[in-house]
């Protein structure tokens, strides 16, 4: 009877154990509803009319093994804000910044776009678009207060311990006609702004503002800057252009374009004409 007894119990465990684990998506479900964010970005990226080219489909300038890298940087990056920082990203925060997406968006019809492409799906809109918001904006604060955060030891992160908490989110937030801008008038303050900086550069990419550079603070990197979600996003500063100003700032068909600027020193241009760009 003991024995049929703990049978049962194994049992209803490894039911619910089945459970949780069916609710977390996969790697291959988060590459397939981020891809789908990235086709709604591209179709709206400007498209150079002096670039007599036809516009190619998306795997052509962002491979899926890109998306497949960037879906796997939010699970690691969720898992070590919870395990080294005690940040976890719940489904209480997920479903806010959902519901704060749909009710500050400065362009809803890009935002229902976006919704569509995700099947108005509760957890893949949570997960896909929702986390990697979070996911990004934590991420940055917590580098900007290091300091006052717990060292890190040097172990590994476990990302089989990371199990998503959005399968029982409630139903997709209602979206208004048009996006909350009204014209010729100002709204704000944008949440979640880019630092403050001086002598920056600015392009339009049809879907995002690139902000570049500055003077000061002395910054070399930036942000760009989604209406649709009213977000920001830090670009990373891996083999950045060294510029603190007065750089030209391009957007081509994929990519944007640095020239010149203000060299490391602050002071002397960059007399060699250094050119970069960022995808």
């Amino acid at each position: 009877m003991i024995r049929r007894t703990l049978l049962l119990l194994l049992a209803m465990l490894t039911a619910a154990a089945s459970a949780a684990i069916g609710g977390t998506l996969d790697i291959d479900a988060r590459v397939a509803g981020m891809t789908a964010i990235e086709r709604v970005h591209w179709n709206h990226r400007i498209w150079p009319a002096a670039n007599n080219t036809r516009k190619p489909a998306l795997d052509a300038v962002l491979p899926e093994s890109v998306i497949r890298q960037h879906a796997q940087d939010v699970i690691e990056r969720s898992v070590e804000l919870e395990q080294r920082w005690g940040v976890r990203i719940s489904s209480a925060m997920l479903q806010a910044e959902v519901e704060r997406m749909a009710r500050e968006t400065r362009n809803a019809s890009m935002l229902r776009e976006l919704f569509d492409a995700l099947d108005n799906d509760p957890q893949l809109i949570a997960e896909c678009l929702a986390r990697a918001i979070l996911v990004d904006h934590l991420w940055t604060s917590v580098r900007e207060h290091l300091s006052e955060m717990p060292a890190s030891d040097g172990a590994l992160i476990d990302v089989s311990t990371f199990v998503s908490e959005s399968a029982g989110l409630g139903r997709v937030p209602d979206l208004p006609q048009s996006g909350s801008c009204t014209p010729d008038t100002w709204s704000g303050p944008l949440q979640k702004v880019a630092s403050r900086r001086k002598s920056h550069s600015a392009v339009w990419t049809g879907t995002e503002m690139i902000v570049w550079g500055a003077v000061y603070p002395a910054a070399v990197g930036g942000a760009r800057y989604n209406p649709s979600s009213d977000s920001w996003r830090a670009i990373p500063h891996t083999n950045a252009p060294m510029t603190y100003g007065g750089q030209t700032l391009l957007w081509t068909d994929s990519r944007i374009v640095v020239w010149g600027g203000y060299a490391d020193t602050g002071r002397e241009t960059n007399a060699r004409g250094d050119l970069r760009s960022f995808r």
